[in-house]
């Protein structure tokens, strides 16, 4: 119970981190790979916020504070948590420019093939042609689904040996023979993998 307590709190702080834009736009300055010194982002961040000061950037780079990290020669760069939280930043902007009411996907089982796949145990992620090599070596039957509400993508997943393996993608995988359809993919609450 404690546990679920730390990690509702964790989230309501990782959320509250971005209530101030500034924080978002120093997100997205970093997430492009490089890493910029502390004046190549008061520059950037002062062309959106022009009372930015040196003091108040110092605040917010500290505010984030594992997602954000200095390499060795005091550059600043993007975590791999600051990347998924970019990751997430995105889905929330697309969701703001989203219709109130969305269609309702069916929930015909016969419509898509396997209604639900709860995804456990041991997984890999592949690149698209490694696991289009992974099939085609093994024949096996592969499960495709769409996944993401607000930037969707391509999930394929395949057994192998009892060893999980997926890739996801924006477009299709195409030459696959076994396909089924799966309606809904469920991970499990307390497993994390990167679906």
């Amino acid at each position: 119970m404690t546990e679920d307590r730390d990690s509702e709190r964790d989230i309501c702080q990782l959320i509250s981190l971005f209530s101030t834009p500034l924080r978002r736009q120093i997100i997205r300055l970093l997430s492009s790979g490089e890493s910029y010194t502390f004046t190549d982002i008061l520059n950037y961040v002062s062309d959106y916020d022009g009372g930015v000061r040196s003091n108040n950037l110092s605040y917010h780079l500290k505010e984030l504070r594992g997602l954000v990290e200095q390499d060795d020669r005091s550059h600043y760069v993007i975590t791999a948590k600051g990347r998924y939280v970019k990751e997430i930043l995105d889905d929330l902007e697309e969701a703001s420019e989203l219709p109130e009411e969305m269609p309702e996907d069916s929930d015909d089982p016969l419509e898509s093939g396997i209604e639900k796949i709860v995804i456990g145990g041991m997984m890999a992620k592949v690149r698209p042609e490694s696991f289009m090599e992974l099939v085609r070596q093994r024949g096996s039957l592969v499960l495709h689904s769409r996944i993401g509400t607000f930037r969707p993508k391509n999930l394929y997943l395949c057994c192998i040996g009892g060893m999980n393996f997926y890739c996801k993608m924006e477009g299709e995988l195409l030459e696959l023979d076994r396909v089924s359809e799966v309606s809904r993919v469920e991970v499990p609450k307390n497993m994390i993998v990167d679906v």
